[in-house]
C-alpha cells in the first residue's frame, strides 16, 4: 500500500497497564532506533505510538519483564486503522508471549565455570582448590573464570549469588543471570562482569532475604515425564519448611522469589523440606547425574544410614580401629580443635546416630515427594554416604559433619566432588571408593576442600556456578506448560 485515504492513519496502541513492561522500536534509515510504543523512560510510557508508514515499516519489540507475580507475560498490540481524531475503523490485534526464564539441568555440556580467588592471606584461602579446580577444567576443555578477590570482597559462594539460565527467542538464545537478593560481597559482580548486549540479568526482591533465598537453595531436574505430563525442561527444586510448621522462625523462600519461579511455568517447580539444615539448600542433599538409563540421569541423595552401613562394615571386617579425618581440624568456639576419629569410636556415640537417624527421616520425607514429582523409582536414585553433625542447641539445625560428597560440580561425564578424608583401608579411601561403586560409568575427581569451604559450612557446588549450553531443538512455545494455555 503506498498510501492511505485523506484523513486514515495506521496507529499502534497497548493497554497502559502493559506499556511500561516493554518497547517497541522503529529502525531509522540511518540506523537508530526510535522508540514509538512502549517504555520510553522509567517515567513515560506510550500507549499509543506515532502514526506507521502504509508502505511498510521496520519495527522491533522488546520486554523489559519476566512472567512475575504481578505479570502473566502476556503482551497485546492492536493496529488500529482509524480516522483522524482517533475513531477506529478496523482493528487487528496480536498477542505476544515474553520467553520465560529456563534454568539449565546437569544433564546438559558446560560452557564456562565460575569460582572466586581467595588468596592466602584471607581466612579460608582456598589456592589448594583452585589448583585441583583449574586442573580438572583444563584437562576437560572448559574455561574456567577466576574472579578475582577485588571483585568477590571475600565472598566465595558464587553459587549462592546467581543462577545461570536463558532467555529464547525464534532467532536466537541469550544466557540470562538470576541474581539472587542475598547482597553480599559478591552483589556487584553480576552487573559490572556479566551484564552485556550478549547476556541478560535480572533480579527480584520484596522482603528480607533468608538463607533460603540464596541459589544454592535452587536447582532443576532433568526431563522427566510424571503422570502423563511431560517436563521437557524438567523442574525446579527449591528447599523449604516442614509441611505444616507455622512456628516463628521456620524458613521459606519469600513470596516475590517463589511467585516468579512459578510464574515462568515451563519448569513446574517442586518444594521439598530443608529448613532441617543450617544453611538450608537443597544443593547440600540432592544433585543430578547424566546416565545411560531411559530416565538419562541419576538422582544422588544424601545418606546417613548409607555412611553408617559402610562404618558397620569396616568394623566387622576389622578395621574398627582405623582413623578418620586424619591431620585435620576443625574449629569449636573459636578453637581448632583435631577432627581425628576412628571408625568404631564413631559408632560408638549414641546421641550422634540419634540426630542421624532423625536426619534420615528428612531424607525419607524429601525422597518421598521427589519419587512422586519426578515419577522416579528406586533404582533411579543413589544414596551416598553423608554425616550430620547433631542439631545445634540453639536453632536446631544441621550441617555436614564430613566433606559432603553430594555438593559437587558436574561437567557432562565428570564429578568433581569433595575429598571426604574417609577411613583408609589398602590404600584406598572407604568414602571415595563407595561414591566410585555407585556411579561406575562416571569420571570421578576428588578435590580438597575441607579448610576453604567445607569448615565454612559449604562445598564445591556451593564454592562453583556452571554457564551450560541451552536446550538443543526444544523450544518453549512449541509445549503447553501446566497451568499454561494456547491462546
Amino acid at each position: 500500500m503506498e498510501s492511505l485515504p485523506e484523513g486514515i492513519e495506521l496507529i499502534l496502541y497497548t493497554p497502559p497497564e502493559t506499556a511500561g513492561r516493554f518497547a517497541v522500536f522503529r529502525k531509522q534509515a540511518n540506523g537508530t532506533m526510535e522508540t514509538i510504543l512502549g517504555r520510553k523512560s522509567n517515567q513515560e510510557s506510550l500507549s499509543y505510538s506515532t502514526p506507521l508508514d502504509p508502505r511498510g515499516e521496520n519495527l522491533l519489540i522488546e520486554a523489559y519483564d519476566l512472567p512475575g507475580p504481578f505479570f502473566e507475560g502476556m503482551i497485546t498490540l492492536e493496529l488500529h486503522l482509524r480516522r483522524t481524531g482517533g475513531i477506529p475503523a478496523a482493528i487487528d490485534t496480536v498477542v505476544f508471549r515474553v520467553a520465560p526464564w529456563i534454568m539449565t539441568p546437569n544433564t546438559l555440556p558446560v560452557k564456562e565455570v565460575f569460582t572466586c580467588i581467595i588468596p592466602g592471606t584471607e581466612e579460608g584461602e582456598n589456592s589448594k582448590f583452585i589448583e585441583g579446580l583449574a586442573s580438572a577444567c583444563n584437562s576437560l576443555g572448559v574455561s574456567l573464570h577466576q574472579i578475582p578477590f577485588d571483585e568477590n570482597n571475600g565472598d566465595r559462594w558464587i553459587q549462592d549469588e546467581i543462577e545461570i539460565g536463558y532467555c529464547e527467542g525464534p532467532t536466537h538464545s541469550l544466557p540470562v543471570v538470576f541474581d539472587s537478593p542475598r547482597d553480599r560481597g559478591l552483589d556487584d559482580f553480576p552487573e559490572k562482569r556479566i551484564l552485556g548486549p550478549d547476556f541478560g540479568h535480572f533480579q527480584v526482591g520484596g522482603s528480607t532475604p533468608n538463607s533460603l533465598d540464596s541459589f544454592g537453595n535452587l536447582e532443576v531436574s532433568p526431563p522427566v515425564t510424571v503422570k502423563g505430563r511431560h517436563y521437557p525442561f524438567g523442574r525446579i527444586i527449591f528447599g523449604g519448611r516442614a509441611y505444616g510448621n507455622y512456628q516463628e522462625g521456620a524458613r521459606q523462600i519469600m513470596p516475590h522469589l517463589r511467585h516468579l519461579l512459578h510464574a515462568q511455568k515451563v519448569q513446574s517447580p517442586i518444594e521439598i523440606f530443608t529448613d532441617w539444615l543450617s544453611v538450608g539448600h537443597v544443593d547440600e542433599i540432592l544433585c543430578f547425574v547424566p546416565a545411560a538409563n531411559d530416565k538419562g540421569f541419576k538422582m544422588l541423595v544424601a545418606s546417613p544410614m548409607r555412611a553408617k552401613a559402610v562404618l558397620d562394615r569396616l568394623v566387622q571386617e576389622g578395621h574398627g580401629e582405623t582413623i578418620m579425618f586424619k591431620g585435620l581440624f576443625h574449629s569449636s568456639d573459636g578453637q581448632s580443635v583435631s577432627a581425628e576419629t576412628t571408625v568404631r569410636e564413631l559408632l560408638s556415640d549414641v546421641h550422634f546416630w540419634s540426630e542421624n537417624k532423625y536426619f534420615q527421616k528428612c531424607m525419607d520425607i524429601n525422597r518421598r515427594i521427589l519419587i512422586e514429582n519426578l515419577d522416579l523409582s528406586d533404582v533411579d536414585i543413589i544414596e551416598i554416604p553423608v554425616l550430620f553433625h547433631p542439631r545445634s542447641p540453639i536453632d536446631k539445625r544441621t550441617a555436614a559433619f564430613f566433606l559432603d560428597m553430594v555438593n559437587h560440580l558436574v561437567i557432562n561425564n565428570t564429578s568433581l566432588v569433595p575429598k571426604p578424608y574417609g577411613p583408609v583401608i589398602n590404600g584406598e579411601d572407604e568414602f571415595e571408593l563407595a561414591f566410585r561403586n555407585a556411579l561406575p560409568e562416571r569420571d570421578v575427581r576428588f578435590i580438597d576442600d575441607w579448610y576453604s569451604y567445607h569448615e565454612m559450612l559449604g562445598e564445591i557446588h556451593c564454592g562453583t556456578n556452571a554457564l551450560r549450553k541451552p536446550f538443543a531443538n526444544l523450544k518453549w512455545w512449541e509445549f503447553t506448560p501446566e497451568g499454561g494455555y494456547n491462546l
